[in-house]
């Protein structure tokens, strides 16, 4: 079966929701501390697995029906992509506000819209799209996570498509975590990877 669509499905809808929380463009005032700790909050290539490699993000193009309010002052960055074989991938984007307030105004945000924009990108891509909550977890001081899945048909072979998403705020960082693949999702490595980002936060 040719994988195409699949790959094509994993960087459009990857896209999305790492890009969803910050699509209008935040105020920027970035030091190299909260550099520092929202790439520590980041996916790192030693986190991964043997065999996965580093992908590009394109998440600064992304766009999706989320859309959020002016005014907050983001004072660091990171993001990271990887992915093992042909349609397996694994994404992050770490954000540290200037003050609590602003990191719970963005959690809050996320919390809200992200599982319309996750139903809206399945839905473009495959057929018999779902959203919903899945176990996983408490992280950081607030936490949540879905799973999106779809069905994607390549000539007369269908496969079950699947993309978990995990938001932890963390006092002033919020990081979006992705994974995706063809289901079953290896929930119990999810729950580890993000520890281990958390943990360093």
């Amino acid at each position: 079966m040719g994988r195409a669509p699949l790959v094509c499905l994993a960087l459009v809808v990857g896209g999305l929701v790492v890009g969803a929380a910050f699509a209008s463009g935040p105020i920027k005032r970035l030091t190299p501390r909260d550099e520092a700790l929202a790439y520590r909050m980041s996916f790192h290539l030693r986190d991964m697995p043997v065999g996965w490699r580093t992908e590009k993000d394109d998440s600064s193009s992304a766009k999706c029906a989320t859309t959020e309010p002016p005014g907050y002052v983001v004072t660091g960055k990171a993001d990271s992509a990887f992915s093992s074989g042909d349609v397996d991938r694994a994404a992050t984007l770490a954000v540290v506000l200037r003050t609590p307030a602003g990191s719970k105004r963005v959690y809050r945000l996320l919390y809200k819209g992200l599982p319309g924009c996750l139903l809206e990108a399945m839905k473009h891509g495959g057929e018999d799209a779902s959203v919903g909550a899945m176990s996983f977890p408490r992280l950081g001081h607030q936490s949540v996570a879905w799973r999106a899945q779809a069905t994607v048909t390549v000539g007369s072979v269908s496969v079950r498509f699947y993309f978990d998403t995990v938001i932890v705020r963390k006092a002033r960082a919020v990081a979006v975590y992705l994974f995706g693949g063809l289901l079953p999702a290896n929930t119990v490595q999810e729950i580890r990877l993000v520890r281990k980002a958390v943990a360093r936060g």
